[in-house]
């Protein structure tokens, strides 16, 4: 897990996680990686097993529906396509 202060802009704020999570696809690109923000803090989350992201997502997705925070997002694990049309993870 990887925490991210986020800048005091929040209309910027989703596209800077998902940039953020495209850096460390960026870094190893067979990682599995989501991320929860909430105001102006991020957590990102990496891991190597599917079944860990799974649930790391599941409870991202479980907490970002209990939270009465206004500002939230989930961000979940984006395939890439590569061409030819395969997925890569």
């Amino acid at each position: 897990m990887l925490y991210q202060h986020l800048p005091k802009t929040k209309h910027m704020h989703e596209a800077y996680v998902e940039r953020k999570l495209e850096q460390v696809r960026g870094v190893d690109s067979s990682v599995y990686t989501c991320a929860y923000r909430e105001d102006d803090l991020a957590f990102l989350f990496v891991s190597k097993k599917e079944r860990i992201h799974e649930e790391v997502t599941d409870l991202l997705g479980q907490y970002h529906a209990e939270s009465s925070q206004k500002y939230k997002s989930v961000h979940p694990h984006q395939l890439r396509v590569r061409a030819g049309g395969d997925d890569a993870r």
